[in-house]
């Protein structure tokens, strides 16, 4: 992927959204990364739940960027919380224990500081109304 001007998961993340996340996009990645249309498929399929969750993210929380939330979605992806349903949920069950349970997983799930999993939080909370 270097060698084809592919550096960074971003740089990928954004070449696939060009593309388009269907049959176009599938292709791209066969043809830039050399994989098979399987596994470019699974990729893809990867890269639209990155996707979502950081557009879900930079929403919430503006002061992320559009890094910043791919960085906390990925984070998220990593310790299998792959949805913002699945976020919602989890924080959801941490906030009935209390004392920042919800803020604290926000931090440690989505590797952001505290001001940043205050918005998130607020965001999942809007959407809980």
């Amino acid at each position: 992927a270097a060698r084809r001007g592919i550096k960074s998961a971003a740089r990928l993340h954004v070449l696939w959204h060009e593309a388009g996340a269907g049959a176009a996009g599938v292709r791209l990645l066969v043809e830039q990364l050399g994989l098979t249309e399987h596994d470019a498929r699974e990729v893809g399929e990867g890269l639209t739940t990155l996707s979502a969750l950081a557009e879900f993210l930079r929403g919430a929380c503006s002061s992320l960027g559009a890094a910043g939330a791919r960085r906390a979605a990925a984070a998220a992806i990593a310790g299998g919380v792959t949805t913002e349903g699945k976020l919602r949920r989890r924080w959801t069950r941490e906030e009935r224990g209390g004392a920042g349970a919800g803020r604290r997983m926000l931090v440690q799930v989505l590797g952001v500081d505290e001001d940043d999993a205050e918005a998130i939080e607020e965001g999942l909370q809007a959407q809980q109304r």
